[in-house]
């Protein structure tokens, strides 16, 4: 950490460590899965958040990091939005697609709040 308490690393955030878990449960819960596109699709979006928060924090100003956190925040809305599909298409327990939703959803709220102290960080400057 450095004085003023902002990580040092990407890996010290907490919505990129929370992203990381949901990239793991995602590939668990997708391994047997015989729908390759729906499965190939689901992957991409949830290593984009993992991969755009890294990415963003890694940015030198706060402007093309507060892109990478959106870009990261959308992906976290298409996971959201699949896992609706997985609840039509009955192909998870509901129980494990609702604790599915509510991580996306913790990583989301997370990552928007990181966005909301850089918009307030841009207009301040």
């Amino acid at each position: 950490m450095t004085t003023n308490n902002l990580p040092t690393d990407f890996t010290e955030l907490i919505s990129w460590q929370k992203a990381r878990i949901l990239v793991l449960d995602i590939y668990k819960l997708t391994d047997s899965w015989r729908d390759f596109g729906l499965k190939d699709q689901l992957r991409r979006a949830v290593v984009s958040i993992m991969n755009n928060i890294a990415e963003g924090y890694s940015r030198r100003t706060a402007k093309e990091t507060l892109r990478y956190f959106d870009i990261a925040i959308g992906s976290c809305v298409e996971v959201k939005s699949m896992t609706y599909l997985l609840e039509d298409l009955e192909l998870q327990d509901p129980e494990q697609i609702i604790a599915l939703r509510n991580k996306v959803m913790e990583v989301h709220k997370i990552a928007f709040g990181y966005v909301k102290y850089l918009k307030h960080k841009i207009s301040d400057s």
